[in-house]
């Protein structure tokens, strides 16, 4: 079947219509509107850098009716560009008020300034008001460099398009990554090939040619780029420590592990091309496979270490001790003019015993980010760090902000984008509930669980649904549930006991006993339908069902079109509020299962058109709220999606299976990990993803032609990769009951990222 003929699946159901969230299409037809988007953004944004320069050369001549045109071009022009029509005049108008305020000159309105009434002039009348405040800036004695990148920046940011590629570094980017690519399609090419390594003769020449890929890296440039942090000989010991098969590649690891760390580039491929050759001679061709596996893991964590997109903390520091990577909590910034005002004082009360159990855990490197400290509207997460004197292109410093990091509040407060980016290199939680009193409960089970006051049996279950006639469901079950269970099973200590329930006995029913009830383990995974409700529905079920879990009791698309009863479906108020789920971690792969966004971010709101608001507000699903603040004992995370999760979450390029970040997240948590640490993999596969599809958009040189199924393939991956949150404390782990020796190895576990 051609590849660009594959249609794209949906992992969500409308639980009014009984149809799919969104209809399939095509790799071809969604990489059409991608480029073709792409493509007129460009030239758009071309344009107005044209005629921005005009206006920074304007504003020293004070020309104010010509700048004045040229604004109101440009804010007409980006406020097009904005979802959601009339829904974002005011968010937009917000922003660009808050980034005003820093630059108008504090003599025109004295000190601080009135970004409160800015706000306002901008709301009566967006553009013309924009005008008016840039005329006042013309009106300054002299016009600084800064300024006028601070002016490009409110006008022209694309939060979607770093500048990842520009200049010379750009250059040495964009050779290191052409040069890892056609080493990875080699080795890609031979990993995919039944009968690689049968035949000697071609593998030989096979050999030879990886060594002289190898060989073009450029990684001398890369070490000056990153500042000789860059140490391939120590990536290739790691990768060949993480692999599973371990045993056949001792004697590769033992002589990589004797090179020095700063060892010269074509000394390492002389040794592994050594190596290859001995093995080749003397026919011993089993550690061919195992060996591939951990090239390819090299290759990957050679990217991510020049990449601007860091993990992890600093050198030296083990995550796993809260007393080294800290631990600190999130507020939103207090407005007291708030219709709504965010009761902080009240919440920090409830949350007294978890905020005193983490101090005591992190010493001096717990912090509570409140009021002025805390999360400004409209702030990025580079803004947020940079207030804190950290950064989002360095590895966590937890002297400056904790690696561990748990946000208190709504999205309409703190954005979902704002977890999103925070959590490329922090671990990030987030909880939100509706009552004060449910904190206090998620307090008394995160304190419980984490001082040994309450313990779960070492089970873990994985539910996949899959049904009648529904193609979704089936490939979540059949190419994520099944083998990451197999895996998992194989991976497990003896004292965990493991089950896998499927098909027909996936029922809600049988969920519910796993939620609280008689089968209740300590680990739940799951992979389904998420429910989803249109946000003026006339029953008002969008709060409380969207990201519901679809149960095996839906008899699949076949069954006609129709509103899905509640009885095929598990929900929040399906859990009993004096329900035991004290101790339990989920991971949910469903649509919506963490929460909704403000805007569909999969239909045209990511083309530059107008999008469309899925709900009034965006909000945390209601299950996993359910869920944290149960009477009887509340989970201690979830693991979820925010808007659709899509196939490739398990599948990779032409619809390969691909669960390597979910296998490893799971097993770590199975070994005492915390959840955020765990949750790394993911973390890692948003950022190495965004790089690539950067590197795609911006043709960069050498690349090969990219096919629309690459292109459509890459951009959903991307989007995907991004959803996955945690609902709930980042450091909790896993409760278990475990003897003497498993608690003395856990204590002991260590990272080395």
């Amino acid at each position: 079947m051609n590849d660009q003929k594959l249609k794209l699946v949906f992992n969500g159901i409308n639980g009014v219509t009984g149809a799919y969230g969104l209809e399939p299409m095509t790799f071809e037809a969604l990489s059409e509107q991608i480029k073709a988007a792409h493509d007129n953004a460009q030239e758009r944004r071309r344009q107005q850098k044209s005629e921005l320069a005009k206006l920074g050369r304007m504003l020293q001549n004070d020309n104010s009716a010509r700048i004045g045109r040229i604004v109101r071009l440009l804010a007409e022009s980006n406020q097009a560009d904005l979802p959601g029509g009339c829904d974002w005049q005011e968010v937009w108008a917000k922003k660009l008020a808050a980034e005003m305020a820093d630059l108008l000159p504090a003599d025109k309105y004295g000190e601080p300034h009135p970004r409160a009434q800015i706000e306002d002039k901008l709301r009566v009348d967006t553009v013309n008001k924009t005008v008016e405040i840039i005329q006042m800036l013309a009106s300054k004695s002299t016009w600084k460099s800064d300024d006028a990148q601070k002016l490009e920046a409110l006008l022209l940011r694309d939060p979607h398009s770093p500048p990842e590629y520009a200049g010379a570094e750009g250059h040495a980017n964009r050779t290191f990554q052409h040069c890892l690519d056609i080493v990875h399609d080699k080795i890609e090419r031979a990993r995919n090939d039944p009968q690689f390594a049968r035949d000697a003769i071609n593998l030989e020449v096979w050999l030879k040619t990886l060594a002289q890929d190898l060989r073009t890296i450029p990684v001398d440039a890369m070490k000056i780029k990153a500042n000789s942090r860059f140490h391939p000989p120590a990536l290739l010991v790691r990768a060949l420590e993480e692999s599973p098969n371990r045993r056949c590649l001792d004697s590769l690891h033992r002589d990589v592990a004797a090179q020095p760390r700063d060892a010269a580039w074509h000394d390492v491929v002389d040794l592994l091309e050594e190596w290859m050759g001995r093995a080749l001679t003397a026919g011993q061709l089993s550690p061919w496979r195992p060996l591939l596996d951990a090239l390819d893991t090299w290759l990957k964590l050679m990217l991510r270490s020049t990449s601007r997109h860091p993990r992890g903390v600093i050198e030296g520091i083990d995550r796993t001790d809260i007393s080294q990577a800290g631990w600190g909590v999130i507020f939103a910034w207090e407005d007291p003019a708030s219709p709504r005002p965010v009761p902080v004082a009240h919440i920090m009360d409830a949350l007294a015993p978890l905020l005193a159990l983490r101090e005591r855990q992190a010493g001096p490197l717990f912090r509570i980010y409140q009021k002025g400290n805390g999360y400004r509207p409209y702030e990025t997460a580079q803004e947020f760090l940079q207030r804190h004197d950290a950064s989002v292109h360095n590895p966590a410093d937890p002297t400056k902000v904790p690696y561990y990091l748990l946000i208190v509040g709504s999205p309409e407060h703190i954005p979902f984008h704002v977890q999103y980016q925070l959590d490329v290199q922090y671990a990030v939680g987030r909880i939100d509930f509706d009552h004060v009193e449910d904190y206090a409960r998620y307090a008394r089970s995160v304190v419980a669980a984490e001082t040994g006051a309450a313990t779960r049996p070492a089970a873990a279950t994985f539910f996949g649904v899959s049904n009648p006639g529904d193609p979704v469901t089936a490939l979540s079950a059949n190419h994520l549930v099944k083998p990451l269970y197999e895996h998992v099973s194989q991976r497990a200590g003896s004292h965990w006991q493991l089950d896998v329930v499927l098909e027909d006995r996936a029922t809600k029913a049988e969920l519910l006993r796993m939620m609280g009830g008689d089968k209740t383990p300590a680990l739940l995974f799951a992979a389904c339908h998420g429910m989803e409700f249109p946000k003026d529905d006339p029953h008002d079920r969008q709060r409380r069902y969207q990201g519901a879990l679809l149960c095996q009791d839906w008899d699949g698309p076949s069954s006609g079109l129709g509103e899905i009863p509640v009885n095929c479906y598990l929900s929040g108020d399906d859990l009993s509020d004096n329900c035991d789920l004290l101790g339990l971690i989920g991971f949910f792969f469903a649509c919506y299962s963490a929460g909704t966004p403000l805007f569909d971010e999969y239909t045209a709101a990511e083309f530059w058109k107008s999008g469309q608001t899925i709900a009034h507000q965006p909000f945390v699903a209601a299950l996993p709220r359910a869920m944290l603040s149960c009477l009887g004992g509340g989970a201690l995370a979830v693991v979820g999606h925010v808007e659709r999760a899509w196939g490739t979450s398990f599948l990779g390029p032409r619809q390969r299976e691909q669960i390597a970040h979910f296998e490893s997240a799971i097993e770590h948590l199975l070994k005492g990990y915390p959840l955020g640490s765990a949750m790394e993999y993911f973390g890692g596969r948003y950022a190495a993803l965004s790089t690539q599809l950067t590197h795609t958009m911006q043709s960069p040189f050498g690349r090969k032609p990219v096919t629309s199924y690459d292109l459509a393939e890459m951009w959903m991956a991307n989007n995907d990769a991004r959803g996955y949150i945690i609902i709930g404390d980042p450091a909790v782990r896993l409760p278990v009951d475990r003897t003497a020796e498993q608690r003395s190895a856990v204590d002991k576990l260590t990272m080395t990222d």
